[in-house]
């Protein structure tokens, strides 16, 4: 029961804790037991409660769990939020060109959704018999809860602001993500030159797989592993990135990342 967690914290029964509650539950929890955000325990939070970097008034800031973009931050820290589902796609998606400056204005995404990332608890919208056969877009625009994440990452990697409108859809599968992100850039840029680059920053990412040209991501391959799969090309003649990813939003996208971290 969460009310004896800081009772077996302090007897020495486990040193990690990985809080996968509701979001707003750990926040309320960890203030209604100050013992729990004071101790040196090491804390993965999957919930969205500290994403932003913030802590509580008795314990240190959370650090952003995203291995692939933010390493640095991670060393040594003991209280890691973990990332979203989509963010993490969007982010990984995005990633070589944000770091190498390459944008030149606002993103533009649109994801596949399987139906386990609106959570557990039953409802219409998430039931099978109502969603076979079919596919529909939800909090479309700037008013997804994870838009707000994402411009964070963006920003950060960027060194700039970067503006996200954000399309997600709900798929008939139970699991899996598979997105689009589209952005002008600054200067031209080949497709073979947008694939190389990204196959040269992932080269070491044991969980990203950068796939050939002509070869595009697909939920299925990506299916309860760890791994982000990620293609890239450019358009209207070299002035627009089109990337892509797949992730499995069960792992990747939240208990598998929450491991890696």
């Amino acid at each position: 029961a969460p009310g004896a967690l800081p009772e077996l914290l302090a007897a020495g029964v486990f040193d990690t804790l990985v809080t996968c509650m509701p979001h707003g539950a750990w926040r309320t929890l960890a203030q209604d037991k100050p013992e729990l955000a004071s101790e040196p325990a090491f804390v993965v939070d999957l919930s969205g409660d500290f994403r932003d970097g913030s802590g509580t008034a008795d314990g240190p800031a959370y650090a952003y769990g995203l291995p692939e973009a933010f390493r640095d931050a991670l060393a040594g820290a003991t209280r890691i939020a973990n990332p979203g589902c989509y963010p993490t796609a969007a982010t990984l998606a995005l990633l070589p060109a944000l770091e190498q400056g390459w944008l030149a204005g606002p993103v533009t995404i649109s994801a596949l959704s399987g139906v386990s990332g609106a959570g557990r608890a039953p409802s219409l919208r998430t039931s099978f018999a109502e969603l076979d056969g079919g596919a529909g877009f939800y909090k479309v625009g700037e008013v997804h809860q994870h838009v707000p994440e994402m411009a964070r990452n963006f920003g950060r990697l960027a060194h700039t602001d970067v503006p996200v409108a954000f399309a997600p859809q709900m798929a008939p599968m139970s699991r899996g993500i598979l997105l689009t992100a589209i952005a002008p850039l600054a200067r031209p840029l080949s497709p073979t030159g947008a694939s190389e680059a990204y196959a040269e920053r992932f080269e070491n990412e044991a969980f990203v797989r950068v796939l050939p040209p002509g070869t595009w991501p697909e939920t299925r391959l990506v299916k309860a592993s760890n791994r982000c799969d990620v293609a890239v090309t450019t358009v209207h003649g070299g002035h627009t990135l089109l990337a892509t990813a797949a992730i499995d939003n069960l792992v990747k996208g939240a208990a598998g990342q929450a491991i890696q971290n």
